[in-house]
């Protein structure tokens, strides 16, 4: 009994370490950060019901023998709530393999067949999880995700400002009226975040800027530089990376596009948003910057927004921007 209760205690503490490594946060069994962190901490009871095994008497062990089929069980409805693929699949054929050899006495062929299935699906396990290591690598900080709504009644810009520093005023159309707004044609040595720096300050000393309304920034480059366009935000947004529950990209016979979506309380504001700003526009935007700005044109009820990245997102730079949107210390597998 010792030596099986032993060789538990050490598999929850490698896999527990395993994990943790892995993603920062626990195993990814299906991309849900409550998910990984309840199976770090299965993994870590192990250690506890293979101690109790090992040199408990036989309360405990009765009781070791419960928390692994109750972790078994557990892992079934976790791979019933989207936990697929090889390594949860392996995960749960481990703890199964160990349960069967903590019921009584093993025959020797009961013996042999458990501890080769508890070897087998280890493998599995360690072998999946730096094959998904090997193929997705660290990303950087989180992306900032925020919705806001943007107010096209609001003008700073007077009659006829005068313009210099490489900003002209332009003028669009959305639905019937015509709005103004900020174009900078950035000089050549300045990349787009230092853009966005020198237009917003430039902005703030030039204008009056009313409490409550930010300036926010799209690029509207062409490849060769950059060129910004302004936009007048009303605060604070409404959507925040807070609210973010899971962000998936696809890209079928079409440009590529990142499906966001929100948690309830998100999911809520999120239509109450798209209700009352009918004919108006949301922007939404990244680290700061304007990605998307459209016209409502009806109330979405699903909680969630579908984002075209545009042509200068291939899939993996758009994988790493919905790992950056979950929050996630490594690209989705």
């Amino acid at each position: 009994m010792k030596m099986r209760g032993v060789a538990l205690a050490l598999h929850g503490a490698a896999m527990a370490v395993l994990w943790w490594a892995l993603s920062g946060h626990g195993a990814e069994l299906g991309g849900s950060r409550a998910v990984s962190t309840l199976a770090v901490a299965a993994n870590l009871g192990y250690v506890v019901a293979g101690a109790l095994f090992a040199f408990g008497a036989d309360r405990a062990r009765r009781a070791a023998r419960m928390y692994v089929a109750a972790v078994v069980a557990g892992g079934f409805v976790a791979s019933w709530a989207g936990a697929t693929g090889v390594v949860p699949a392996a995960t749960i054929v481990c703890g199964a393999s160990f349960l069967v050899l903590m019921w009584g006495e093993p025959g020797r062929v009961r013996a042999i067949v458990g501890w080769l299935a508890v070897a087998a699906s280890t493998l599995l396990i360690g072998g999946g999880a730096l094959m998904r290591l090997g193929r997705a690598p660290l990303r950087g900080p989180p992306v900032a995700f925020e919705m806001m709504r943007v107010d096209d009644d609001f003008d700073p810009l007077g009659a006829s400002p005068a313009m210099s520093d490489g900003f002209s005023v332009e003028v669009e159309t959305i639905g019937e009226r015509e709005h103004r707004y900020l174009q900078l044609a950035a000089p050549p040595e300045m990349n787009a975040t230092a853009a966005r720096r020198f237009a917003t300050e430039w902005v703030a000393k030039h204008f009056a800027i009313a409490p409550g309304i930010r300036v926010a920034w799209k690029d509207d480059s062409d490849g060769a530089s950059i060129v910004l366009h302004s936009f007048w935000l009303r605060e604070p947004p409404f959507i925040t990376s807070a609210d973010v529950a899971s962000a998936v990209v696809y890209d079928h016979d079409g440009p590529t596009t990142l499906l966001v979506s929100f948690h309830g309380d998100g999911a809520e504001r999120f239509r109450d948003a798209t209700r009352d700003g009918l004919g108006k526009r949301l922007a939404v935007l990244f680290d700061g910057a304007v990605m998307i700005a459209p016209v409502v044109r009806a109330e979405i009820l699903t909680g969630q927004v579908s984002i075209t990245l545009g042509e200068h997102y291939d899939r993996t730079k758009a994988e790493g921007l919905a790992a950056g949107l979950r929050g996630d210390l490594l690209h989705a597998p």
